[in-house]
């Protein structure tokens, strides 16, 4: 980690409760992708993978790692693991990875010199072992900070992370669209603070880091990627090069619909890894029209972000709502505030909000609607709903749109995607059919019809909250 801009210090952005609730989410996220890369280290090389998770399965059980073994069982059982609920991005979690290691794999390779070499092939994520480590106990402090801010405030007690690092890693590992995604929230929570000093300083800072970790994930893709293929070109039998070209997530990006514009198949990778395997799976489904093959940086990964936003959305007012002193929700109704608490565990653990267990969207959005109505009257809760209903409608009104893929000067330049938010004159005499320049209009077919179920459901809650519709 490079240690840039150290000075940062958000702890002004942080009196407003939406800006730590935000925070928070992507804490989270970068939470539940950590543990993925855990679990994706284990499997890699499917040969040898089965063996591999066995062994280190046996050493993990065949040792204590904190007074209470529960984190332990429950880290162990697949079951848990595969409901996606149980938070594993603890302490104890920490404890597992400093004992694994040295722990030897092979007779040639500990634990942490394979985490490592996947870390990077996989994930293009260039730290040591021990620099993982240490990234992890700084965003573990933050959230800890932040889930307890009000009483280590009262408290005045110091902290034990650095807001920069915390940003450097987060910046290390999100991917860049989320990161925009993190600084249009820093733009939109505190409007009356932004002519603050200490506000456009931290604002100017944030963006530094921000845009100097994404040109390091770039140039990391490219310098480790150019490495792979000069070896492929290396290759010289027929057998190494079906090997090379059979993983699992080479096979995925050869049946996608690719367009000029969509990514290589390595900028691919880094980005198929991070949402993961189920998720891209749930997002298929969602979205296959039988007659039509889906692309993924147009359809898969843009509905991933978009449910991304609304799952923002959906975690900053559920932060809003009254808990006691262990962090469970309080609400007059036990029924509705057993939905909340399980919607609010689902969003912490990057679950899609319409693919939570139990839940469709529909019964996600009523049900958050219907825990901010029950909030008192000093809370202004016509206020906050309609914000609620507002932030929703504006996120699924941006994605309404159409994609051309478009080449400026056919023979020189790249094709680009141009947005087409509405068709006027103008943009239908420079992108419509008949430009000689127009590779391909997407009309993204496979999107529209659930950006308008979302529609339909937000104005149906905003009539039975007795709103106008907007």
């Amino acid at each position: 980690m490079s240690g840039q801009s150290s000075c940062l210090d958000l702890s002004l952005l942080e009196t407003k409760q939406d800006f730590r609730s935000d925070q928070l989410y992507f804490i989270r996220l970068v939470g539940t992708y950590i543990q993925s890369i855990f679990w994706d280290v284990l499997s890699a090389d499917t040969k040898n993978g089965a063996k591999r998770r066995k062994k280190v399965f046996e050493f993990i059980a065949g040792n204590t790692f904190s007074k209470n073994d529960d984190f332990k069982t429950k880290f162990l059982d697949p079951r848990t693991r595969a409901q996606g609920t149980v938070d594993f991005f603890k302490s104890d979690f920490v404890k597992i990875l400093q004992a694994l290691e040295k722990f030897p794999l092979n007779q040639d390779e500990t634990f942490s010199q394979f985490f490592e070499k996947k870390l990077k092939e996989h994930h293009a994520i260039f730290l040591k072992y021990q620099e993982f480590i240490a990234a992890i106990e700084q965003l573990l402090e933050k959230r800890h900070y932040l889930e307890n801010y009000e009483e280590r405030i009262k408290k005045n007690i110091p902290k034990n992370f650095s807001d920069a690092k915390v940003m450097e890693i987060l910046g290390m590992f999100l991917l860049p669209e989320l990161l925009g995604i993190f600084l249009g929230r820093v733009e939109s929570c505190n409007k009356k603070m932004h002519s603050l000093p200490a506000i456009v300083e931290a604002k100017k800072d944030l963006t530094a880091i921000f845009e100097q970790a994404k040109q390091e994930k770039k140039r990391s893709v490219k310098v480790y990627y150019d490495d792979i293929k000069t070896r492929e070109q290396m290759q010289k039998t027929k057998r190494k090069f079906l090997v090379s070209t059979t993983q699992k997530w080479l096979v995925v990006y050869s049946n996608y619909r690719l367009q000029s514009t969509d990514y290589n198949k390595h900028n691919f990778k880094t980005r198929y890894y991070f949402i993961g395997e189920q998720n891209r799976i749930h997002i298929e489904k969602k979205l296959q029209k039988p007659s039509r093959p889906l692309s993924f940086k147009h359809d898969v990964e843009y509905f991933y972000f978009l449910t991304a936003k609304i799952n923002l959305v959906l975690h900053r007012f559920i932060e809003r709502l009254p808990c006691n002193k262990d962090g469970k929700i309080i609400l007059p109704d036990s029924v509705l505030q057993q939905k909340l608490q399980d919607i609010r565990n689902a969003i912490a653990h990057n679950q899609l909000f319409w693919n939570i267990p139990d839940y469709d969207e529909k019964c996600v959005i009523a049900s958050v609607a219907q825990a901010l109505a029950t909030l008192p009257k000093d809370k202004k809760p016509r206020e906050m709903l309609n914000d609620f209903f507002t932030a929703l409608e504006r996120d699924i009104e941006k994605a309404s749109f159409s994609w051309v893929h478009y080449r400026s000067d056919a023979t020189t330049s790249a094709p680009t995607d141009i947005i087409i938010q509405r068709w006027s004159a103008d943009n239908r005499a420079a992108f419509g059919k008949n430009s000689k320049d127009r590779e391909k209009l997407n009309k993204r077919t496979s999107l529209k019809p659930r950006l308008a179920r979302w529609k339909r459901i937000v104005q149906q809650q905003r009539r039975e909250n007795n709103f106008a519709a907007a």
